[in-house]
């Protein structure tokens, strides 16, 4: 249904002949999966806030066929950003600590045809 309708809507105006072959190929030719990417690209994540000694978490959204999604962080201070084997799923949670504020977390997300896409960092702070 999505790629039906980025078709008919990328140029509404004029004649077109339909490639059905290539709306319901599952794989990079189907512009529809650039699309879908696009959009995982572009919904940025907000600034996370917790109370001390309560959960924060951040959580992506993303359509696609077969999605995995690995976490990455990087406490106050710390010069990089390390692999979190913890969070496999589309949210990162954790008890906030005064150790905890500051850190930033950020998430990319593979299909199944090992295209990938990574969101901006979130800085998690407790709350005031």
């Amino acid at each position: 249904v999505d790629a039906c309708r980025y078709f008919f809507n990328a140029k509404p105006d004029t004649q077109m002949d339909f490639d059905l072959g290539l709306a319901v190929r599952e794989d990079s030719e189907n512009p529809i999966y650039y699309v879908e990417y696009a959009h995982a690209r572009i919904c940025s994540l907000l600034n996370a806030m917790a109370a001390e000694g309560k959960t924060a978490s951040v959580s992506v959204t993303a359509s696609g066929l077969g999605l995995t999604y690995k976490w990455y962080y990087k406490n106050l201070g710390d010069a990089k950003f390390k692999v979190t084997t913890s969070f496999t799923g589309n949210t990162y949670s954790m008890e906030m600590t005064k150790a905890r504020s500051g850190r930033q977390v950020y998430c990319v997300i593979t299909d199944k045809y090992g295209n990938s896409v990574q969101t901006e960092p979130v800085t998690i702070h407790i709350e005031k």
